[in-house]
């Protein structure tokens, strides 16, 4: 169920070769001074000063920050354990697999020449989600999510795009997406490499992103906290309560109905099926089915007389036939909200 950690601490040493890229302050051409650098670390050579030292690889990120008013500098590290582990965030970890994923990071630590106690470092990032399959489109729930009305959130907000919703504040976000097609773009992975067979997958994934806002709903504040078998187990049970108390509050909106765009939703359907010749066939397939509609034997017979082949003029007629499927599968009747939220109300939480 966990995607990210996020967590710090101020106390870690350094080695004298650490393996750690330092991106340095601007220098102020009038007055020769550095700007934005502060104070790193010290070892037995010398001082580092900048604004930041780090150290990536895939799913980890390690960096050194300076300490703000007068604070001693940042250790801070982020972590994705489903890359660490399986090289890709497509399922939940166990913990177990958590365990072996932070221990990972402990030699990532010492590769890097850091000393630091894992255990004692505090949480400044928590995601958690689960996967569902779907039973529409992931756009046809986007409006249904919208109208949504977390506790202190705002619809200004709201992010919608693509596949894609996310509402927050500074403290917490709802972020529902196309898993599948994130997981393709984003690891050039095909799902059924990995046993995924469903054609429609949804993540919902509750981010906390405040140290104060995680121990008031885990109970915890530590990574060592977090590796107590009651604690990581307690993680489920936060995720639903808090889509039952905070998120799906729908008493006032369960009959309202899904305003759903057919003509957008069929120019996308068709672009992911035909990118190059998406806007040909759309404008055509709405002259077939328009108000004075021709037939496609009229459409191939106007082909053949401006001269094209009989290849393409067979390829546009199949193309075509498509576009009408689709066109037809998206005449459907309104959805209800209560219905879309219902469905993925009952498949998150128990």
């Amino acid at each position: 169920m966990i995607d990210k950690l996020n967590f710090f601490t101020p106390i870690f040493s350094v080695g004298k070769l650490p393996m750690l890229a330092v991106e340095k302050g601007t220098i102020d051409l009038r007055t020769g001074q550095e700007r934005g650098a502060g104070f790193l670390w010290s070892n037995a050579l010398r001082s580092i000063r900048g604004k930041e030292a780090k150290y990536n690889e895939r799913g980890l990120h390690i960096s050194i920050v300076p300490g703000k008013h007068r604070n001693p500098p940042l250790l801070r590290i982020s972590m994705n354990p489903g890359i660490l582990i399986n090289d890709h965030n497509f399922f939940p970890v166990t913990f177990p697999e958590l365990t072996k994923s932070l221990d990972i990071v402990r030699r990532g630590l010492i590769k890097v020449g850091i000393t630091a106690n894992i255990d004692d470092c505090r949480l400044a990032r928590i995601d958690i989600f689960k996967n569902i399959e779907l039973d529409y489109d992931f756009n046809y729930y986007q409006p249904a999510l919208k109208l949504m009305r977390p506790k202190y959130m705002s619809q200004a907000r709201v992010t919608i795009d693509d596949g894609y919703f996310r509402i927050g504040n500074g403290s917490v976000q709802y972020c529902c997406y196309n898993k599948l097609n994130e997981f393709i773009k984003k690891h050039h992975i095909n799902p059924a490499t990995i046993g995924v067979t469903s054609p429609i997958v949804g993540r919902f994934e509750l981010r906390y992103t405040v140290g104060s806002v995680i121990k008031r709903r885990f109970g915890f504040e530590t990574v060592g906290a977090l590796m107590q078998n009651n604690s990581f187990s307690h993680v489920t049970d936060v995720y639903e309560n808090e889509l039952k108390k905070n998120f799906f509050r729908v008493a006032k909106i369960a009959n309202q109905v899904v305003p759903i765009d057919i003509e957008e939703d069929l120019l996308r359907r068709i672009k992911e099926k035909y990118p190059r010749i998406a806007m040909e066939l759309f404008f055509t397939y709405k002259r077939l089915t328009g108000d004075n509609p021709f037939t496609i034997d009229d459409w191939a017979s106007m082909m053949l007389s401006a001269g094209v082949s009989d290849t393409t003029i067979k390829d546009r007629k199949k193309q075509m036939m498509d576009v009408i499927k689709i066109g037809l599968e998206l005449k459907q009747e309104p959805l209800q909200v209560s219905e879309l939220l219902h469905e993925i109300y009952t498949k998150l939480v128990k």
